[in-house]
């Protein structure tokens, strides 16, 4: 019998990347030669079904990939390689302050690096060093992520500038925020994007007054009353008609953002009730849900010593619209 080449057909030997996907599951191998011959009826077509025969049996999505050389008749044809992730198009960007987090920021992006991964296509991290002098800077930098960007103050802005920046600077769609040490679950992420996509919103925020299970962090009866009381004078200085002003997982449209965020002068924790303020201001929709605090390690805020600051920026807010600023503001072209 003629052999296939001395009949004048050659053959390539090529190298191509198959996905698998449930109800299959294999275990990854070595590469290996196999003839072409041993995996008869198995195809992949350009638009991603998976075919044995003439029978559809599901679309790919890879759970494993297998690096097989094997040989074909006619021309080689190219890799067919896993599309690489560029985060060009953003759904969404999540923005972190940091000061001084060399300890955690790592466990931190550990946590938040993989939960992005499986949730969204388009996304980015955007971590902000308001100035830190430690080895925050470096430790996310060696952390290494496409998706993950490191944007460093030149000196300790304060909380709200370091956001300000950030959340100026982020591309998404849609865009949260969120502190260093992960107050809250990353789960809060997706289940605001759902009332963005369903109730139209304009800002969606976290009140840990709506959760209505045992808070995973037990509140001390002072705590509980100075909230209380800071709660009531906000709203009535401000009117803002929010329980929980100060809860840390917010998310913007980012054309909400593009108004609010170039407005924005409280440096230090009072800019949540600023950003509040503009976001009444300007009638935007504001939809909160239900955010558990689970853990406040080493927390930052003094309960004394910023509970007076805050007071004193909360008046200072109301200064600033009587005076016209925030209109000053409004009118400077600002550039994302």
């Amino acid at each position: 019998m003629r052999s296939r080449e001395e009949k004048g057909v050659r053959l390539f030997p090529i190298e191509i990347m198959v996905s698998f996907s449930s109800p299959f599951s294999f275990i990854p191998q070595k590469s290996a030669a196999l003839p072409l011959i041993f995996m008869p009826g198995l195809w992949l077509i350009g638009h991603g079904g998976f075919m044995v025969g003439e029978k559809s049996i599901g679309t790919i999505y890879t759970v494993y990939i297998f690096r097989y050389n094997y040989y074909l008749c006619g021309e080689a044809i190219p890799p067919v390689l896993p599309r690489k992730r560029t985060c060009s198009e953003m759904e969404l960007s999540l923005v972190i302050p940091a000061y001084n987090e060399e300890k955690r920021i790592a466990h931190t992006l550990e946590m938040v690096m993989p939960f992005m991964d499986n949730h969204f296509t388009g996304y980015e991290v955007l971590v902000v060093d308001d100035g830190s002098t430690d080895h925050t800077v470096a430790v996310v930098e060696e952390f290494g992520h496409p998706c993950l960007q490191i944007v460093s103050l030149k000196k300790n802005m304060g909380k709200g500038m370091a956001l300000k920046h950030g959340m100026l600077l982020a591309k998404g769609k849609y865009i949260f925020f969120m502190d260093a040490d992960l107050p809250y679950p990353l789960e809060s992420i997706t289940e605001a994007l759902s009332v963005f996509y369903t109730r139209k919103a304009d800002l969606v925020i976290g009140g840990r007054d709506l959760y209505q299970a045992e808070s995973d962090v037990p509140y001390p009866l002072s705590r509980k009353i100075a909230s209380a009381m800071f709660s009531r004078f906000i709203n009535a200085v401000l009117r803002l008609d929010i329980p929980d002003t100060q809860c840390g997982f917010k998310g913007f449209t980012r054309a909400a953002t593009r108004i609010i965020f170039p407005q924005l002068t409280i440096q230090g924790f009072g800019f949540d009730f600023e950003m509040l303020f503009l976001a009444r201001k300007y009638g935007y929709h504001i939809e909160r849900i239900p955010v558990n605090l689970r853990h406040s390690v080493d927390s930052k805020v003094h309960i004394v010593k910023d509970s007076w600051k805050m007071f004193r920026d909360a008046l200072q807010v109301r200064a600033n619209d009587w005076n016209g600023v925030y209109n000053k503001l409004k009118e400077v072209p600002h550039e994302g």
